[in-house]
């Protein structure tokens, strides 16, 4: 039995969903192009949960557990004690930090979840994913992977908790990188988010207008649906651009509150709300060391700790 097994699959396809959408505004709003910009950036965004859907999961993790350990020594189930809401409510469930840096661009991804923990009385654990690219444009690409979430809290799982991450190298298209650069967005007029330490241009906004101005004139943008998720863009920069290449430069994200045929996407996703991020770190010039851009920093990273009890850290 898999207590998460569905809030992890839903994850996976939300996030294609944002893939999918950064892919169409590659195509719409582009005006003329801009020379690269390589002063380096660091975007640090975290997301928490939906409390209530996260409590929910959490207590049907551990009354599975349960229910899995009394049929085998046919004892009573101990009463179950969730975190107190603020706790919860304070708990980082995604956290993504980005790194540009000229030819170099590195990206830090955690996924925390609470469930059982099977082998200490279904007592409930911090359970935690890795996963980190490391790329130096046109050239080669890095990328790592700790354990999914998934295959750490199923009840039958033969893998450990602390088994070793997965890295790999692959050799990069040098045809991707051109000598024009690329087009940019054209985010004039449009309103300003202020995300904290910076600000930022909603991505439906910029779609709406181009929608707008490919339909007629007298068009009304409209507003983006709770089935959409939707990015901030950098106002400054929305793209960070290098020898042809771009990357968004996304500085919130405010999740899809609904799918496409109505339900909430807290019931489906459990633990993880809607993918919504908010701004927790910035920097536009000052130096990033170097040393991030390495195979050395991203096997430290994936090498944390997979399981920690509640209360050690976010």
């Amino acid at each position: 039995m898999r207590a998460t097994m569905l809030p992890e699959t839903r994850r996976h396809r939300v996030h294609l969903t944002i893939a999918a959408l950064c892919a169409l505004l590659w195509l719409v709003g582009c005006t003329s192009s801009t020379p690269d910009d390589t002063a380096p950036i660091r975007v640090l965004r975290v997301g928490h949960a939906d409390l209530d859907a996260f409590k929910k999961s959490i207590e049907a993790s551990v009354r599975g557990c349960q229910l899995f350990k009394n049929q085998q020594r046919k004892q009573p189930p101990a009463a179950l004690r969730l975190p107190p809401d603020a706790d919860l409510l304070k708990f980082v469930v995604a956290e993504d930090e980005e790194l540009f840096n000229g030819v170099m661009w590195a990206r830090f991804h955690t996924q925390r979840t609470i469930a059982a923990d099977v082998k200490n009385g279904c007592q409930p654990a911090v359970y935690i994913h890795r996963d980190a690219n490391v790329e130096r444009t046109c050239d080669w690409r890095l990328h790592g992977s700790s354990l999914q979430i998934i295959d750490m809290v199923g009840l039958e799982t033969l893998q450990s908790v602390e088994t070793p991450p997965s890295v790999y190298k692959e050799k990069l298209p040098q045809a991707t990188c051109k000598a024009k650069p690329p087009a940019t967005l054209d985010t004039t007029g449009l309103p300003v988010e202020d995300a904290g330490a910076a600000r930022c241009i909603w991505a439906t906004a910029i779609a709406a207008r181009t929608a707008q101005a490919a339909a007629s004139p007298n068009a009304q943008p409209t507003e983006a649906d709770a089935a959409t998720p939707d990015f901030c863009f950098y106002d400054k920069k929305p793209y960070y651009a290098y020898q042809g290449t771009r990357r968004e430069l996304v500085l919130k994200i405010r999740g899809a509150k609904k799918t496409a045929g109505g339900q909430p996407i807290a019931e489906l996703l459990g633990e993880v709300a809607a993918v919504g991020q908010e701004l927790a770190a910035f920097s536009d010039g000052p130096a990033l060391p170097e040393a991030k851009f390495t195979r050395e920093a991203m096997e430290a990273f994936l090498r944390q700790p997979a399981k920690q009890p509640l209360g050690a850290g976010r």
